[in-house]
C-alpha cells in the first residue's frame, strides 16, 4: 500500500524541481552566451586579417608604382642630360628641365604617401567598426541571469508554500 505523501514533501520536491529548472536554463544561456561570443570574437579575428592584408597589398602596390615611377623618372632625366650634352647644350634650361623630372617625381610620391596615410586612417575607422560589430553580437546575446533565476526559484516557492500550506482545507483537496 502506498504510504501518503507528506505536504512538506511536496514542497521540497516541487522546490527542488524548480531549482533544477531554473539551474539548467542558466547553462543553457550561459552556453549561448559563450558560443556567440567566441564565434563573434572570430569573425573579428577573420576581419582583422582581411583589413590588414588589404592594406599591406595596397601599400606594396603604391611601392612598385613609386619604384617605377622613380627609375621611369631617372632614365628620363639621364636622356635629357645625354641629348643636351650630344647637342652642345648645357646651362639653367637642362638643369631646369631635369629640376622638373625630380619636381614631377616629388609631387607623384608626396601624392601615394598622402594616399597611403588616407588608407591606413580607413583601416582603422574600419576596423573599429568591426570591433563595435563583434561587440554588438556578443551583446545580442543575454548573459545567464542569476538574480532572475534565484527569484524564480523564490517565487515558485512562495506559490507552492501559499498552495499547500495557507490555502485553506477545502481548497486544497480539489
Amino acid at each position: 500500500m502506498c504510504e501518503p505523501v507528506s505536504l512538506s514533501t511536496l514542497f521540497y520536491t516541487s522546490l527542488a524541481m524548480s531549482a533544477a529548472t531554473s539551474a539548467a536554463g542558466l547553462v543553457g544561456q550561459a552556453q549561448q552566451y559563450s558560443a556567440n561570443k567566441a564565434n563573434a570574437e572570430q569573425a573579428f579575428r577573420v576581419q582583422d586579417r582581411q583589413t590588414n592584408l588589404s592594406v599591406q597589398q595596397q601599400e606594396a602596390a603604391d611601392a612598385k608604382q613609386a619604384q617605377q615611377s622613380q627609375i621611369e623618372m631617372l632614365k628620363s632625366a639621364a636622356t635629357a642630360r645625354a641629348s643636351a650634352g650630344e647637342a652642345g647644350v648645357i646651362g639653367n634650361s637642362v638643369d631646369a628641365l631635369i629640376g622638373d623630372y625630380y619636381a614631377s617625381e616629388g609631387r607623384y610620391l608626396n601624392s601615394l604617401a598622402t594616399q597611403g596615410r588616407w588608407n591606413r586612417a580607413q583601416a582603422d575607422l574600419q576596423k573599429r567598426g568591426q570591433a563595435a560589430t563583434a561587440q554588438g553580437r556578443i551583446n545580442s546575446v543575454a548573459k545567464p541571469d542569476f538574480i532572475g533565476a534565484a527569484l524564480r526559484i523564490g517565487g515558485d516557492a512562495l506559490d507552492k508554500h501559499y498552495e499547500l500550506f495557507d490555502r485553506p482545507a477545502f481548497q486544497r483537496r480539489v
